[in-house]
């Protein structure tokens, strides 16, 4: 590490943003945490495949307050395939499903169609070069900036700045883009030894990938996260229609190992109590209607050892996405959609309620 160069870069920045440096700093004197580089590797990329899906509506005509309303049953099961040649690991199936799913990557916020929005991210990076000079060590104390409705930083960030930091190889970046009644303005943001520094206009950047979805009129919303500690207990967690649940992995615990071209029925069930204020259509109706969007989301990881030394790791891991329209047929209070099970079939599932099986 070419510690002389990094220092000198880190004093002309303290000087940039108005902190006086009285005397040269010593590499002694810092415990600078290194930058962890990442290398891609090989991934699986699992293909997903919704083949059955039961919505239950218990309570149908009870009228939605805070404390009373329908309950919406579901019980879904993706077909989850390895198509690659390594072994991966299952690490979480994310489920929605709703009335209407959008990608809304770069756009306002869901059902925002005037007024004042913005939308931020905030990543790291190796280095940026401003103003010829390159900057790649930085004081973190864990906050991010805080914006007002122009995009202009406010005081104090949020959540507040700590004095219980650390210096880290690489710098950090934030992304803001606001939308008011002057128009849609994007400015870039940089931490600068723990002071961030509007520098819009003057980095080049490489922004990290990523996708963002919203959903309206909500009837599941579930998570379920593979845990390798088999000395927990499994626990859901919810919040309004959402939910999560940890499904602890490894030995006497699910096995959550796919081999390579191997596909598995995982299976997604819960409920949701339909109440004020979490509720835009109600639910119901958008049974009645019969068609449905659903989001599956999976993320995993190939079994290998990603370190390479020299604080070099091999990213593995890959998330996969299906969007998918189903059409439901109504059976009493179930509203079905089948495209795996014959009349004299049923799903029978594992012990831990996560693997089905056709019988």
């Amino acid at each position: 590490m070419k510690i002389a160069k990094k220092l000198i870069a880190s004093a002309i920045v303290s000087l940039l943003i108005g902190i006086a440096v009285a005397t040269p700093l010593l590499a002694s004197e810092l415990n600078i945490r290194p930058w962890v580089k990442h290398v891609q590797g090989p991934t699986a990329d699992f293909d997903l495949d919704v083949i059955y899906a039961n919505f239950t509506a218990q309570n149908p005509d009870t009228p939605i307050t805070e404390t009373s309303g329908p309950t919406i049953n579901y019980f879904a099961v993706v077909n989850v395939t390895n198509p690659s040649d390594y072994p991966a690991q299952l690490l979480m199936t994310d489920f929605w499903a709703g009335q209407k799913i959008v990608n809304t990557t770069g756009q306002a916020p869901f059902g925002v169609t005037d007024g004042n929005w913005s939308i931020g991210s905030g990543w790291e990076a190796e280095g940026i070069w401003l103003d010829g000079i390159w900057y790649n060590v930085t004081w973190v104390d864990g906050s991010y900036p805080h914006f007002d409705e122009n995009g202009t930083i406010t005081e104090p960030p949020f959540p507040a700045p700590s004095n219980i930091g650390h210096w880290m190889e690489g710098v950090q970046l934030y992304e803001i883009t606001i939308h008011n009644n002057l128009g849609t303005t994007t400015h870039i943001y940089l931490n600068m030894n723990g002071t961030w520094t509007d520098v819009t206009g003057k980095i080049t950047v490489d922004r990290p990938e990523g996708q963002c979805y919203t959903m309206s009129g909500t009837l599941a919303d579930y998570m379920l996260l593979f845990q390798p500690d088999k000395n927990s207990t499994p626990n859901d967690r919810g919040f309004g229609y959402c939910s999560t649940k940890n499904i602890w992995v490894g030995k006497d615990a699910f096995d959550n190992l796919f081999t390579p071209g191997q596909s598995r029925l995982i299976v997604v069930t819960g409920s949701w109590d339909v109440r004020k204020p979490w509720v835009n259509v109600n639910p119901v109706d958008i049974l009645e209607n019969g068609s449905l969007w659903l989001k599956v989301d999976t993320h995993n990881s190939l079994v290998m050892n990603p370190e390479l030394g020299d604080n070099t790791f091999l990213d593995t891991w890959s998330d996969t996405t299906l969007i998918q329209q189903i059409t439901l047929t109504k059976i009493g209070n179930n509203y079905i959609y089948n495209k795996a099970l014959l009349d004299n079939q049923i799903f029978q599932l594992d012990q831990y309620g996560v693997e089905a099986f056709i019988t």
